[in-house]
């Protein structure tokens, strides 16, 4: 297919940047090639053009190096525009994972509107996982507002009781990766009620000894389940012309599902 929009240099390049060895866009200094502030609205028609969904590679990864520019230049006219694609991210497993890291480079003019979405039960699971990544991402990006991020997560992680054990459990994620000793309480009730769905993080014990508040294990290891999420991920059935994308997109969605489980995985040996 022809390119959804002709764009003048330098934003033409991002048509041919692909991807690095390890399928990331994070090597490419988007200043350096000439990608500044005036760029920001073609930005973000190019990381919300669903053009793109039927391009050939590599034209087709150009909306993800959109939104990792838009991130790099902190664009907070993108945060509305971004937010909204996270309604994709069952589908799209660069959404899943990228648009999480665009977000948090923006910072915490981004809060607002993610505790928005994340609150939101009709959204996708995965939309809210995605959203709560992207609260992460800022926290660990932007300490001064690690805080806000920490007490979004916490205040869902709340409302266990409503909610997919597996939802719990990523929210559960999210926060041990922010290291929030403060959120123990709220983790221990939902372990307590059984709405934390223990093979992606492992159970209160594995969850003490994460953030410190256990030394080590006191009780042998429970035999954890491999992880199957409640809600199926929907796939696309229909043949489309760059299955090449869908494989990667798919194999994306395998590792944020596996990163809970590898984090569980170091903590025992």
């Amino acid at each position: 297919m022809s390119a959804p929009e002709t764009y003048p240099a330098p934003l033409d390049r991002l048509h041919a940047l692909g991807l690095d060895e390890s399928e990331q866009p994070a090597s490419v200094d988007y200043r350096a090639i000439g990608i500044g502030p005036d760029d920001i609205p073609a930005l973000i028609r190019i990381a919300t053009d669903t053009r793109y969904n039927t391009a050939t590679l590599p034209v087709a990864w150009a909306p993800l190096h959109a939104s990792s520019a838009l991130g790099a230049l902190q664009a907070t006219e993108a945060i509305e525009p971004l937010v909204s694609l996270l309604d994709e991210a069952s589908e799209n497993g660069w959404i899943l994972e990228d648009i999480p890291r665009a977000l948090g480079l923006i910072g915490a003019t981004a809060v607002p509107a993610l505790a928005r979405y994340i609150a939101e039960p009709n959204r996708s699971i995965w939309s809210r996982i995605a959203a709560g990544s992207a609260l992460m991402e800022i926290g660990k990006a932007h300490p001064d507002v690690r805080g806000d991020c920490v007490a979004v997560l916490t205040d869902q992680l709340r409302l266990f009781a409503k909610q997919a054990s597996d939802f719990n459990a990523f929210l559960m994620g999210d926060l041990l990766d922010l290291q929030a000793v403060e959120s123990a309480p709220v983790m221990e009730e939902a372990f307590a009620a059984d709405r934390i769905d223990i093979s992606i993080n492992g159970d209160w014990e594995d969850v003490q000894v994460e953030l410190g508040l256990l030394a080590k294990r006191l009780t042998p290891k429970p035999r954890y389940t491999h992880f199957q999420i409640e809600r199926p991920v929907p796939e696309r059935t229909a043949p489309r012309p760059h299955a090449g994308r869908e494989r990667r997109a798919a194999e994306k969605r395998r590792r944020k599902i596996a990163k809970q489980s590898k984090r569980r995985n170091k903590r025992r040996k």
